[in-house]
């Protein structure tokens, strides 16, 4: 068989959907057993060891003997997770078959000559080298992000229940550890897991008894953040952002460590190391997102210290760099007790505090990695009258706040200072929404034409997707919501193992009640098989 020969010899029994929209329908054999296609071209039986043929096919794809090669597009069809992308997922992307369920016009136990892994190579996510150099802020361009464009047509989110009863549940995190557990962070102080689809009735960790007394109509503070260490499958551990009370002002932010317990996966000890101890002046603003990143250090959000304005000290705290306020904190929790100062955060030698990575935020709430790309620190920044904020953050980067709000002076109103500040990639004004909620970019598998898009939502069910076009430019445009509830408050997002997305909802504007629910965000309707053109010629 000749190398270069075209995929419509190779492919014998499965139709694709070009991405320009065209179908191409390959031919198929039937096998006398109730209608059921199968590829005796390529197998021996259908499903079943390949034959001459398909070994032929199969050397063609893969000559060398390398890896199966790894596409968003066919990774995304991995329907029953199985880690490799086969004919009857790429004709049945709902997975209908492995349920018995499939409608008239979906074959079942069609496979194609070769596999397409659904988990890219080690290689396709580089690990990004820390610059020791301190880039010089500056404003970016102001870019395209006008509610309403969409780059790339209408976009529909279904949101599909996955889990309810909960109570103002603020976080969604996974452990990396291969388990596909779930876990949700809610506010009054317990940690849920959802395994297999399932809530499970007994927290992971309940610590009600430490934080401070929540107002229950209405709260910023309570159990706001988790990260798992990237090494959970080895040490256990784990690391929570609680409001607990005391300390010089309404109450204290605390960054502690914990352990699975050794018993049991799903249950954690009590016992706590604390990392970290933050005075809040006030009890709004707190942020409260942890992450590790990338390079295995922990990154906190702590907002302004709260009230309205900022109005702490004479330039407030988002610009002040003796405090850890209004910052992004950077930090390595392996490295000393409690931590350590990594040497390449961006104040180690000069004026400001060692821990901060980024400064002159409001109150970022909810902030994420790109888990693909050039992993972006992407940071949902929640405005104070009128302007809602999306930032890049980078090291050493000010994002203007009290100066600025979004792309506009707030302190002082009208010619302000703009020189070194960063600027937002996307901003919207109260017309639009009242509060942004950070959320992640779509590095998932069963929703294609989301990939690389950073999906974010506002406080009042509205949910939005940001798209770079360009250098500088970027277009923002509102999911059209299919199968949501009437009426929802936005609290958080969260991203799974496989890189799928969830939202986190609430009917109540408060830490009460049990209405809390975990959606999981779907493309609507079911997208068409995008083949990328090297596929259709080899």
């Amino acid at each position: 068989m000749q190398k270069g020969i075209h995929f419509t010899v190779l492919f014998c029994c499965i139709t694709f959907f070009h991405s320009s929209g065209w179908a191409r329908v390959f031919r198929v054999d039937m096998i006398p057993n109730g209608g059921l296609l199968g590829c005796i071209a390529c197998h021996e039986t259908a499903g079943g060891p390949r034959n001459a043929f398909g070994l032929a096919v199969d050397n063609a794809l893969d000559p060398d003997g390398s890896v199966p090669f790894w596409s968003a597009a066919l990774a995304a069809l991995d329907s029953d997770g199985d880690g490799y992308t086969n004919g009857q997922e790429l004709q049945d992307p709902d997975g209908l078959w492995k349920t018995g369920e499939a409608p008239p016009g979906y074959p079942a136990w069609v496979s194609n000559p070769g596999d397409a892994l659904s988990v890219p190579p080690a290689d396709a996510f580089p690990t990004p080298v820390p610059t020791p150099v301190i880039p010089t802020p500056t404003p970016t361009a102001t870019p395209t992000s006008t509610p309403g464009a969409e780059a790339s047509g209408p976009l529909t989110a279904s949101l599909n229940l996955i889990a309810a009863g909960l109570t103002a549940p603020l976080e969604g995190v996974h452990a990396g550890d291969g388990s596909r557990r779930l876990f949700i962070v809610e506010q009054i102080g317990r940690i849920r897991i959802i395994q297999n689809g399932v809530l499970l009735p007994e927290p992971f960790l309940d610590i009600q008894d430490r934080l401070v007394r929540l107002n229950t109509g209405y709260d910023e503070r309570g159990l706001l953040g988790l990260a798992f260490h990237p090494h959970y499958n080895e040490n256990g551990l784990f690391y929570v952002y609680y409001s607990a009370p005391g300390g010089t002002g309404n109450h204290q932010s605390i960054i502690a460590e914990y352990r699975v317990s050794p018993e049991d996966p799903n249950r954690a000890g009590r016992e706590e190391r604390i990392i970290m101890t933050i005075p809040q002046p006030e009890s709004n603003h707190n942020g409260g997102r942890l992450a590790f990143g990338p390079d295995g250090m922990l990154y906190i959000g702590l907002g302004d210290g709260g009230g309205g304005g900022d109005h702490h000290g004479t330039i407030g705290n988002g610009q002040d760099l003796n405090t850890l306020l209004g910052s992004i904190l950077r930090i390595d929790v392996e490295g000393g007790l409690p931590y350590a100062i990594p040497p390449d955060n961006p104040f180690v030698g000069r004026e400001g505090l060692d821990e901060i990575w980024a400064y002159g935020l409001r109150n970022p709430w909810k902030f994420a990695f790109d888990r693909g790309g050039d992993h972006r620190l992407y940071c949902a920044d929640v405005g104070q009258d009128e302007y809602e904020e999306i930032n890049l953050i980078v090291r050493g980067g000010n994002y203007g706040w009290r100066i600025m709000e979004g792309f506009h002076c707030y302190n002082p109103s009208r010619d302000c200072d703009t020189t070194g500040k960063i600027l937002p990639i996307a901003e919207y004004n109260h017309t639009v929404g009242v509060s942004v909620t950070g959320g992640f970019v779509y590095r998932g598998r069963q929703s294609p034409r989301w990939y690389g898009k950073y999906i974010f939502g506002d406080y009042r069910a509205k949910l939005f997707y940001l798209e770079e076009i360009g250098p500088s430019a970027w277009q923002m445009a509102p999911f059209r919501l299919h199968n949501a509830p009437s009426f929802f408050y936005v609290l958080g997002f969260a991203e799974d193992e496989e890189g799928e997305l969830y939202l986190l909802s609430s009917q109540s504007s408060g830490p009460s009640g049990e209405s809390g629910a975990v959606y999981h965000m779907r493309s609507y309707p079911p997208e068409p098989v995008a083949v990328p053109d090297f596929l259709l010629h080899k």
